[in-house]
C-alpha cells in the first residue's frame, strides 16, 4: 500500500474535522490490520474507482456519533441518531472524500467516488478480500474518537 495514496485521506480527515465539527484533531498510530470488527458503531463507507481501486471507511461509536453531528449542525448533544444526524455524518465524508478526491486530482491521479452509505449496529465486520486496511484513529477535543480505514490497490 503506497503511502503518497493514503496520507491524503487522512490529512484530510483532521482537517475536516478542525473546520467543519469544530473540534481540534489529532492523529494517533495508524496501523494496519487484515478485517476490522465493530461493536455498537456507525460506518460510512465510500467506494473509490479510477487510478485507485477500493474502500474507504469512516468508523466512530454512535455516542461518538452523535456528539459530532450536533456540533456540525450547531446543536446540544443529540439523543438519537435521527435521519437529520445520519446525514451530517455522511456529509462529514462526503467532504472527506471529495476534498481528497482534488488533492489527488492535483497530482494528476484521477479517482472516482461513489456516494456515502450508513450502516449502524453491532458485531459488524469489515473484511476487503485479499487487502490490507490501513486504519487511523483520529481523536477530537482528547475526548471523541474516530477512525479512517482505507483500502486500496
Amino acid at each position: 500500500m503506497n503511502v503518497n495514496y493514503i496520507n491524503p485521506f487522512i490529512e484530510t480527515t483532521a482537517d475536516i474535522c478542525d473546520k467543519v465539527v469544530n473540534m481540534t484533531a489529532k492523529l494517533g498510530k495508524p496501523y494496519l490490520k487484515r478485517e476490522i470488527q465493530v461493536q455498537d458503531s456507525v460506518v460510512v463507507s465510500v467506494g473509490v474507482t479510477g487510478e485507485m481501486r477500493g474502500s474507504v471507511y469512516l468508523i466512530l461509536s454512535i455516542e461518538d456519533a452523535l456528539h459530532i453531528a450536533g456540533s456540525m449542525m450547531h446543536m446540544s448533544k443529540l439523543k438519537v441518531l435521527d435521519d437529520l444526524a445520519k446525514s451530517a455524518i455522511k456529509e462529514l465524508m462526503n467532504m472527506i472524500i471529495g476534498n481528497t478526491a482534488t488533492i489527488f486530482a492535483s497530482r494528476g491521479i484521477g479517482i472516482n467516488i461513489t456516494p456515502p452509505s450508513l450502516f449502524m449496529g453491532t458485531g459488524m465486520e469489515i473484511s476487503p478480500v485479499g487487502s490490507v486496511i490501513l486504519c487511523a484513529p483520529i481523536i477530537l477535543d482528547v475526548t471523541y474518537k474516530l477512525e479512517m480505514a482505507v483500502t486500496l490497490e
